[in-house]
């Protein structure tokens, strides 16, 4: 998620029905029917929808304050790469003129992707035996190809390790059981074997919002989060919701992945580890979302996604101090 000031940007506009200007004017890029722009929904990145021609597509607005234009590059490679293996991916769509890429006065990187049709936001409920297989084979397969991709430019996607140790500034002095929770988690990475086999690019977020069903085809969406990371992370990462509650699913999907590619036989063992890992560093980056902020005269909207996430900071905080053997 982005920096609230950042998302304030947007959101306080589109809140009192206000499409921003440039919005408005950067679809046409992509020959949109401006009465079908309308505003999605504002996380890591703000996302509109809109049709062109017809079809369904997604805008998304990335702020220069936090993306970098060459890793921007290395996703939508990324991507063109999966789609041209077969993989149903939402792949970003070119302008009128042929860029991937608007780079935007107001502060913003703008790309477009096709609309993958089919339901979004499935619930565990939504899973049978078959889509829990074809999930963990959909991740199998993302792990498999892009084994085998060549950047297009010589950027490189940043390594969860990096990640981890940059997180490690966003925490506020007093979170000390959080800040060791990370310490810990780098000290136990750092013991663990990097290879072509067990290490490499991930998707980050393939959980179920993520995947678009139409009945026949599960297509992934938000490769914004893909980075370098041992595959073992994304399996934990994906079924994160699932470990505790669905063994069935989990199961399942564990099969579909390896019908694709091996686990490690120790995955059971490092699971636990990387989601309290993964915890951590989601705790921290939730920190630096709200890093100097008086909620005091925020706008509404601001003031109750806080109040729910002071909540999802209290149980995470909880869960973070309790013992844990590594």
């Amino acid at each position: 998620m982005m920096n609230v000031q950042e998302m304030r940007r947007i959101v306080d506009r589109v809140t009192n029905d206000e499409m921003p200007s440039f919005v408005e004017a950067v679809v046409q890029n992509w020959s949109a029917d401006i009465d079908t722009l309308a505003y999605f929904r504002s996380s890591a990145n703000h996302i509109f929808r809109f049709q062109a021609a017809g079809k369904p597509f997604y805008l998304r607005l990335s702020s220069k304050t936090e993306r970098l234009l060459q890793s921007l590059q290395y996703e939508l490679g990324l991507v063109l790469y999966l789609a041209g293996q077969g993989l149903p991916v939402a792949k970003p769509v070119p302008t009128k003129t042929g860029n991937l890429i608007e780079v935007l006065d107001a502060g913003y990187y703008a790309v477009a992707f096709e609309g993958l049709p089919g339901k979004q936001w499935m619930e565990p409920d939504d899973l049978n035996p078959d889509l829990s297989y074809l999930w963990g084979k959909t991740l199998a397969q993302i792990h498999t190809f892009s084994q085998s991709y060549s950047a297009p430019t010589p950027y490189d996607r940043s390594h969860w390790l990096h990640q981890l140790h940059t997180a490690q500034t966003f925490l506020s002095a007093d979170e000390t059981a959080i800040q060791k929770t990370l310490q810990d988690g780098i000290a136990w990475l750092n013991t663990l074997p990097i290879n072509t086999e067990n290490y490499g690019l991930i998707h980050g977020d393939l959980e179920l919002d993520n995947l678009i069903w139409d009945g026949k085809t599960l297509g992934v969406i938000d490769f914004d989060g893909t980075c370098y990371n041992w595959y073992a992370a994304d399996i934990a990462l994906a079924l994160d919701d699932m470990w505790d509650d669905n063994p069935v699913i989990v199961e399942d999907f564990l099969k579909g992945y390896t019908s694709v590619y091996p686990i490690a036989h120790n995955l059971t063992e490092f699971i636990p580890r990387f989601r309290r890992v993964y915890d951590a560093w989601q705790f921290a980056h939730m920190q630096r979302v709200y890093r100097d902020i008086d909620i005091q005269g925020q706008p509404e909207w601001l003031v109750k996604m806080y109040r729910r996430h002071e909540n999802w900071f209290e149980t995470k905080r909880q869960k973070l101090q309790q013992t844990f053997k590594w």
